[in-house]
C-alpha cells in the first residue's frame, strides 16, 4: 500500500517487489526434518504435545495425512508409542483422540 505508483510500471515489477518484501517468511517455514527431530518430553502431557498440530499445518510442502500420522507417532514418548503403534489410525485427528484417551 505504501508503494508509489510511479515506481511500479509492470506486474513483474510489482511481483518482484512483493517477493522481496515477504521473502523473510521462508526462513520460518518448518520442514519434515524439523518435525521428525521433535520428541515428546517426559513432562509433556499428550494434550500439550499435540499443539505441534499447528506446527504440522505450516510444513511446506504439506504432508499427506498418512505421512503426518507416521511421523507424529515416531516422535511420541515410549509409553504412547508402544500403546498406539499396533493400532494407530491413518487419520491425525483420530490419533490425537486415541492419545488423549490413553492419557
Amino acid at each position: 500500500m505504501g508503494l508509489d505508483k510511479a515506481d511500479i510500471k509492470t506486474f513483474n515489477e510489482l511481483s518482484e517487489t512483493f517477493v522481496q518484501q515477504y521473502n523473510y517468511n521462508l526462513s520460518f517455514t518448518p520442514d519434515r526434518d524439523e518435525l521428525q527431530a521433535m520428541t515428546q518430553n517426559d513432562n509433556d502431557s499428550f494434550k500439550a504435545y499435540t499443539t505441534m498440530e499447528r506446527f504440522c499445518a505450516q510444513i511446506r510442502p504439506p504432508l499427506e495425512e498418512e505421512e503426518l500420522t507416521k511421523i507424529f507417532l515416531n516422535t511420541l514418548d515410549q509409553f504412547y508409542y508402544e500403546k498406539m503403534v499396533g493400532s494407530a489410525p491413518n487419520n491425525f485427528a483420530k490419533m490425537i483422540i486415541m492419545g488423549m484417551c490413553l492419557e
